[in-house]
């Protein structure tokens, strides 16, 4: 990909002789502010796993706070991390590019700005967010529950570094990968939104996207259903084979609207096991918030174990689309009411009580499919794009391992 580059001219160079590195300033943690301002203290939590910069995050600061213009960044600015408040040290020595957009952000003291002498900063960018350079300045960072570097670390590191010209080439090169990456995750985000507001909308019957001439009839949720309880099973019965079980952590860990298959989960079937039986939703009945309770799943394949602390609906197929179930009561006003009628502090549960009193508009079941399947689909797209972005970055590493060994 790269055979027209001079390898054999690359040599071997201290970080040092191609870049300087300013530390920050203490700004005063009693001017930070809940209330949003223009003025930002970049902090390491504002840079990504990896490099890159993470939108939303740092301090507001409070206008009357002093603010020395020499930490000031300016958008297009490089830099790093020298802290790491976690013992993992996961972003330490990672660094990002500051914004172009109306906020100001401020150079905290945890963080060093690159300045260039004579070197490409998209290339030093690329250099820094490489395995080998982050492994390098954890290995020779101090402290224990808060790691720690220095400029002098960093500056010391060593790389094959190429001729400028041939920064230039690497540096555009990966950031056609950044681009694409990041057009990716803006179509997943677009789709996203676009399916929250089809979902509200074919539910919640605000206008009719589906040309359905029978009228929706609405229903007690108990009146539809029959529920039954998942039997427990302690993390001690998990088997490496044997019969498949849906825990009720997956629906927080890995939701999906419909579960057609699991791989990855199996016990022992006992003679008081619950199982599916195809065509069943599951709900949560306990989980840490209330928001996180309000969800539930279609099984289409019948016998999967069902763990504890799961509500299993059952009902007429026939009737009842069950993935259109599924998708109702975790949107919407049916997830609102969840939500509202999830009780306890530390740990919230559901009880079928509360469920059974739900009300639920269901229009015929051909157009409940209809529905279901629309939805499904979009779905379907975004795992796509997900997929997508999760190739590129594979790519993207690979190119960067190879490039800066």
């Amino acid at each position: 990909m790269f055979l027209e580059f001079a390898w054999n001219a690359w040599e071997k160079r201290k970080l040092g002789e191609l870049v300087e590195i300013q530390n920050g300033y203490a700004f005063e943690s009693k001017y930070f502010t809940e209330a949003p301002t223009k003025f930002v203290v970049v902090t390491p939590g504002s840079v990504l796993i990896g490099g890159g910069f993470r939108f939303g995050s740092g301090h507001f600061y409070d206008l009357n706070g002093p603010v020395p213009r020499d930490f000031v960044f300016k958008p297009g600015d490089l830099f790093l991390t020298l802290t790491d408040l976690t013992p993992s040290a996961r972003l330490l020595g990672y660094s990002a590019f500051v914004p172009h957009d109306d906020n100001v952000y401020l150079h905290n003291q945890r963080l060093g700005k690159i300045e260039s002498i004579g070197s490409s900063l998209s290339f030093i960018y690329y250099l820094t967010s490489t395995p080998s350079f982050h492994n390098a300045i954890v290995r020779g960072a101090s402290g224990t529950t808060v790691k720690h570097s220095s400029k002098a670390k960093v500056l010391s590191y060593q790389s094959e570094i190429p001729f400028l010209s041939e920064q230039h080439q690497i540096s555009s090169f990966l950031k056609k990968f950044d681009d694409l990456i990041a057009a990716t995750q803006d179509k997943k985000k677009n789709l996203k939104y676009l399916r929250e507001s089809i979902v509200l909308r074919l539910l919640d019957q605000d206008f009719n996207l589906i040309n359905d001439s029978v009228p929706w009839k609405e229903s007690r949720l108990g009146e539809l259903v029959t529920f039954r309880k998942g039997r427990g099973y302690s993390k001690n019965e998990l088997t490496f084979s044997g019969t498949p079980i849906i825990l009720y952590g997956r629906l927080y860990t890995n939701y999906q609207v419909v579960i057609d298959n699991i791989t990855d989960t199996f016990v022992k079937e006992h003679s008081d096991s619950v199982k599916s039986s195809g065509g069943d939703v599951i709900i949560p009945s306990s989980g840490e918030t209330a928001t996180d309770i309000a969800r539930a799943s279609s099984i289409t394949r019948p016998d999967i174990i069902l763990g504890g602390d799961l509500i299993v609906l059952n009902f007429n197929t026939n009737l009842i689309n069950s993935p259109f179930l599924a998708l109702s009561l975790s949107s919407g006003k049916r997830k609102s009411y969840l939500s509202r009628h999830a009780q306890g502090k530390s740990v919230v549960h559901l009880q079928n009580e509360s469920l059974a009193s739900l009300s639920l508009k269901l229009p015929s079941p051909d157009t409940q499919a209809r529905i279901a399947e629309i939805i499904l689909q979009i779905d379907k797209i975004i795992v796509q794009y997900d997929e997508k972005v999760t190739l590129l970055q594979r790519l993207k590493k690979m190119l960067l391992q190879g490039l800066f060994i």
